[in-house]
This record gives C-alpha cells, sequence and structure tokens, in this order.
C-alpha cells in the first residue's frame, strides 16, 4: 500500500492544484495531451514511409488510439527494426509475446 500511495503523490507532482486529486488530474491531462502530441507527430511521419505498415487505429483522433504502435516492415525483420529503434532510445520490443502461431498450437486429447 505505501508504494502505492507515493506512486499516486509522485504521478501528483507533475500536476497543479489545492488537493492531491486535482494535481493528479491536472497531471493525467497533462500526459495525456502530450502523448496524444507524440502519437499525431508519429503517425504523421509513418505515413511517407511506404515500407512500414500499421496494425491498429491510424487516426491520432480516435477516442481509443493510444499511444502503442504494431508496426511491419517490408524492408527489414522485427529484429533489425527493435535493434535499430532501441539504439535511438525508443522502448520497442519484438516476438510473439508469448502467443503460440497458428497450426503451432498442440491440441490436448482426452
Amino acid at each position: 500500500m505505501a508504494g502505492f500511495v507515493e506512486a499516486v503523490r509522485y504521478l501528483a507532482h507533475w500536476g497543479k492544484g489545492q488537493s492531491l486529486r486535482q494535481q493528479l488530474e491536472s497531471a493525467f491531462m497533462d500526459m495525456s495531451h502530450h502523448e496524444e502530441q507524440i502519437s499525431r507527430y508519429f503517425l504523421e511521419r509513418l505515413s511517407r514511409c511506404e515500407s512500414l505498415s500499421l496494425y491498429g487505429i491510424a487516426d491520432p483522433s480516435h477516442e481509443r488510439r493510444t499511444p502503442t504502435f504494431a508496426l511491419r516492415s517490408s524492408k527489414h525483420s522485427p529484429e533489425m527494426m527493435a535493434k535499430f529503434l532501441g539504439e535511438q532510445n525508443i522502448c520497442v520490443w519484438n516476438g510473439h509475446f508469448y502467443a503460440l502461431g497458428f497450426g503451432k498450437a498442440t491440441r490436448t486429447r482426452r
């Protein structure tokens, strides 16, 4: 519980207001605005890259759009892209995320 309380206080310190709640709401509004700006910039630049495909919502103003992107390149492997972007201090990863591909799942027989 102490960790949770400190996490809330930490997040709230980025906001403005008299109460902790006001500070927290302000901080989340500012963070959301910042994420939206970054998403718009990313999606605008991505639209210029013919070799990259975006999976998911491409409209940055869509209410369910988050600043998380799933991409595929026609020129480079996921491993190569993740390595390059990681070297640019962009947090990325690639892989199966513990999901089995079609045809690879084993059936349980009863």
